[in-house]
């Protein structure tokens, strides 16, 4: 099923990750798309962290209600103005990760099973023990 990046990452919550080890997540809203062109600004006027440069290349996320999405993107141009503003270019196809294996509670549980007969006789007892229903 082709995901529309309009879909996957209409949220005011876009996670960008530069491609290197250590780096520092920063979040930014969708402003505009122009397939594959994203534009995306700072959700927060004073950027904690220094912005991805031009040609760096970034992981991009957005969580819906149906399952986490990213891309991976080169970063076009990013300017300084009241908040930080990105533009970048979608490489390649969008992934969708599926959540219920980010939400998946290890649990057990023991239950007993009583077989009874027509005359309402418990006949046998089953103790089970349920691993991860």
């Amino acid at each position: 099923m082709a995901v529309d990046v309009a879909h996957a990452f209409n949220s005011n919550r876009v996670e960008v990750t530069r491609k290197r080890p250590g780096a520092e997540m920063q979040v930014f809203a969708l402003v505009d798309v122009d397939d594959p062109i994203l534009r995306l600004e700072a959700v927060r006027s004073a950027v904690q962290t220094t912005p991805p440069r031009a040609q760096e290349m970034v992981t991009l996320r957005s969580t819906r209600p149906d399952a986490m999405y990213q891309i991976d993107a080169t970063v076009v141009s990013c300017k300084y103005e009241q908040t930080v503003r990105l533009v970048v270019r979608r490489e390649g196809g969008i992934e969708r990760v599926q959540r219920r294996q980010f939400f998946r509670v290890r649990t057990q549980m023991p239950v007993r099973v009583e077989l009874r007969g027509d005359d309402g006789a418990v006949t046998q007892t089953l103790d089970l023990n349920t691993q991860d229903i």
